[in-house]
């Protein structure tokens, strides 16, 4: 029985260590309590194992309960969800996964962020608030408000805050000096601080629903700052119940909706909010938060809105068309940017964003005379260089394409990609050392891009410099592993090497990434025709030409095959 408790004992240390695991992982307070009920357990049964006491049955039920059925739960649920996400991801992360809420995608979010909050209440509002006081005391508060006011004005709030902090608690009866208090420690981005004023301002405020409404907007604020999205939501729900019609508290309200990954009911809020009179921000976030929820239409429609209430308005049009281009409508959205560009020529991203419309559109002249402004406006945007580099290229113009690529590096030398196609452009232009320069330099800046190697042993090998390509490929392999080319191209270098049994090997790990390519088993074949084997050989051709029908013309012409063609069983393959 002491061996059947002791097994026992191991496994619930065990399971505890799993549960422990799991709280730290989890970090949620509620897997305090199976910890705690194991620890309990344990507590119990180990000094009953150690004093060899028979445990009562209601103990080992316990034990059997809270030891190990109750872990044991954890572990089935753990795994239950994880082969869930394997079998509909197809990504694993592990048996415990950490509970932390990824950071929603809020580029519908206006650039100039939430609706501030109500700003600080000014002296006179405060005096009256504090007409009870005596008149020697009121004195010295206003002189004392007034200063710290002319800080505030200066922007010194940091010299502005003490003074606050001791009139609210001299005076600890005024909503209006804890609310200026919290004021404070919001724009300083003291959020915490902030949240405990105002939450004191809601404590003795009156109740007035003007003076509430502004507290649980502020307070609405500060927890949307402090990126606790749920609290922020219920007090502007309670802000807006107050003030139905407050467009400030209904977009941010929507803006909390958005972080809580609830798209949909923000566009719903703003759409009720919408009063048809001049509300060209509630549009324009509306259209925002549609094109983020792939509702493109109907962000269409309300983008357009905003450009009926404001005409010369560039920030609409330049959504709408986000909008346009989500929906294919390529003509329709470089209408609107040539719209921009007309009301703002110097507007950087419109520019960007016709050239890359223009290559959407194959217009790759248009592109580049678009990515030419663009680069006049901010030169030291390689991206642009870029770009206008591949433009270039679709249109045939290498050696300009060539120099895009060189400006590319020069604004920005740790950009490997640019190496990469200016190493083929250069190639192309039949400037091969050039192009081995330019790799060696790449790979000099990052020595872990697979595309650097593999394309310096093309080069290399379009040079018959095949031992050196053999090099440049096995790098490659190195890095990228399951990149399938690499090893054809490994394996018809060894080949030219005469490397044949090297050269198999090559193959046969390009086959265990493709198994159905005929191509693969063709060129074993061809290999083992040239050493000889061709029984081997002839097994392979014929697994070639089930899969590739094409490779059986190839097989007749090629002279590798020169030493088969005497078997039926080849001419049979072939015929």
């Amino acid at each position: 029985m002491s061996v059947v408790n002791g097994f026992m004992i191991v496994l619930m240390i065990l399971l505890l260590t799993y549960t422990f695991y799991r709280l730290v992982r989890k970090k949620s307070l509620l897997m305090v309590i199976p910890v705690c009920c194991q620890v309990f357990s344990l507590a119990i049964a180990i000094p009953g194992f150690i004093d060899n006491v028979e445990a009562l049955p209601v103990v080992e039920a316990s034990n059997l309960l809270l030891g190990i059925l109750l872990p044991a739960f954890f572990i089935l649920t753990d795994y239950h969800s994880m082969i869930k996400k394997v079998k509909s991801k197809g990504v694993y992360n592990g048996l415990v996964e950490a509970s932390v809420q990824p950071e929603p995608d809020t580029r519908c979010l206006p650039s100039e962020g939430i609706n501030r909050p109500a700003r600080e209440k000014q002296t006179n509002e405060i005096m009256k608030d504090l007409k009870n006081l005596p008149e020697d005391i009121q004195k010295s508060i206003r002189k004392s408000l007034n200063h710290a006011h002319s800080l505030i004005s200066e922007n010194k709030l940091a010299d502005a805050y003490p003074i606050y902090d001791t009139l609210a608690k001299v005076a600890g009866t005024s909503y209006m000096l804890f609310y200026n208090v919290a004021d404070i420690c919001y724009r300083l981005e003291r959020y915490n601080d902030a949240l405990e004023g105002y939450k004191k301002a809601l404590e003795l405020a009156d109740q007035a629903s003007l003076k509430v409404q502004e507290l649980h907007y502020n307070l609405g604020n500060t927890y949307f700052m402090l990126k606790k999205y749920e609290k922020a939501a219920n007090s502007f729900e309670k802000a807006l119940e107050l003030d139905p019609s407050n467009i400030s508290v209904g977009e941010n309200l929507a803006f909390a909706y958005v972080h809580m990954s609830e798209k949909d009911k923000g566009i719903e809020l703003l759409n009720r909010m919408k009063n048809g009179d001049g509300s060209y921000r509630a549009y324009f976030i509306s259209g925002r938060l549609l094109n983020d929820a792939s509702r493109y239409p109907e962000a269409e429609a309300e983008l357009r809105n905003c450009i009926k209430l404001q005409p010369l308005g560039i920030e609409a049009r330049d959504e709408l068309g986000k909008a346009l281009l989500r929906q294919n409508k390529y003509e329709a959205a470089l209408e609107i940017y040539e719209e921009i560009i007309k009301l703002k020529p110097d507007e950087y991203q419109a520019w960007c964003s016709r050239a890359n419309l223009f290559s959407r559109l194959k217009r790759w002249s248009d592109a580049v005379s678009s990515y030419s402004e663009a680069i006049k406006l901010k030169p030291d945007s390689y991206r642009n260089y870029y770009n206008m580099a591949v433009a270039l290229e679709e249109g045939g113009n290498w050696e300009s394409a060539i120099e895009a690529y060189q400006n590319t590096i020069k604004v920005n030398p740790a950009f490997t990609g640019a190496y990469n196609n200016l190493g083929i452009a250069l190639s192309i232009a039949g400037r091969q050392q050039e192009a081995l320069d330019v790799y060696e330099k790449g790979i000099r800046m990052n020595g872990q891009d697979f595309n650097l190697f593999f394309n310096m042993g093309m080069n290399l090998f379009e040079a018959g410099r095949y031992v050196e390509s053999v090099a440049a490929y096995r790098n490659a392999i190195d890095i990228n592993p399951k990149e399938l080319e690499v090893y054809y191209c490994l394996g018809a270098a060894l080949t030219e090497l005469r490397h044949y049994n090297d050269a198999i090997e090559a193959y046969k790990c390009a086959l265990s990434i493709k198994p159905s390519d005929g191509e693969l088993h063709y060129n074993i074949a061809a290999i083992y025709a040239m050493l000889g084997r061709y029984d081997i050989a002839g097994e392979n051709l014929k697994q070639a030409i089930a899969l590739n029908e094409d490779v059986r013309s190839d097989a007749r012409k090629n002279n590798a095959f020169d030493g088969m063609r005497g078997r039926i069983d080849f001419k049979e393959l072939v015929s």
